[in-house]
Order: C-alpha cells, then sequence, then structure tokens
C-alpha cells in the first residue's frame, strides 16, 4: 500500500558490549522510554515509533530494530 508515509528503521547492532551497563534487552526498551518521555513530559517533537523488537535472536534480521515515522525537521 502506497500511502506516502516514509518511514526510517534504525538497527541496532552495538558495536562494544552494553551488558555491563544495561541488561541486554534494555537498550531498546530505554530508547522508547526515553522517547515517551521527551514526548509526554517536555512536550518535545519526536518521530512516532511504529514497531520496534528487542530480541535479537527471534526475528529474521537478527537484531534489535526500531521502525519510526520519517519527519520533516521544522526551522
Amino acid at each position: 500500500m502506497d500511502n506516502g508515509l516514509e518511514i526510517f528503521v534504525k538497527l541496532l547492532i552495538p558495536m562494544l558490549d552494553l551488558s555491563i551497563f544495561f541488561k541486554k534487552k534494555q537498550v531498546v526498551a530505554s530508547e522508547i522510554t526515553t522517547r515517551e518521555m521527551l514526548y509526554n513530559v517536555f512536550k518535545i517533537a519526536t518521530p512516532r515509533v511504529l514497531s520496534w523488537f528487542f530480541d535479537a535472536g527471534n526475528n529474521s534480521v537478527n537484531a534489535e530494530y526500531i521502525i519510526e515515522e520519517k519527519i520533516t525537521r521544522v526551522q
């Protein structure tokens, strides 16, 4: 379906082991939670997250990912 929606896909494949700071599944969840706080508490416009997945071993791309709307920058 072509509805004109542009998306941005972020694959999270860390080059350094962040498990010393976070449990493995908390990195993506932390980013999603931070974005929600920026939008809901501080009223800062953030891209709308359409989908996310934090279990890299249980999906077809073998990576954590975030799919979000592409937004245009407002000056």
